[in-house]
């Protein structure tokens, strides 16, 4: 589980990183945004009511079953 969350957390970052570098960040700005994500994170890890309460808020969904048309909707 551990090497499991590990390898996704690093291709997450990664993901993120790339996105924001296409965007025209700089490597300060990127290395900033994801370090503060990554510190929300920590907070938010056993905080599901608090996640959900932060999608509601800026209306997004996130369907991870494998059944779903698209991960992450616009309500």
């Amino acid at each position: 589980y551990l090497y499991a969350s590990t390898a996704f957390m690093k291709k997450m970052y990664a993901a993120i990183a790339k996105v924001l570098t296409e965007a025209g960040n700089s490597k300060e700005d990127v290395y900033s945004f994801i370090h503060s994500v990554d510190q929300k994170f920590a907070v938010m890890f056993d905080a599901e009511e608090e996640v959900q309460s932060v999608l509601d808020e800026i209306g997004v969904r996130i369907n991870l079953q494998p059944d779903g048309i698209s991960t992450i909707e616009l309500k």
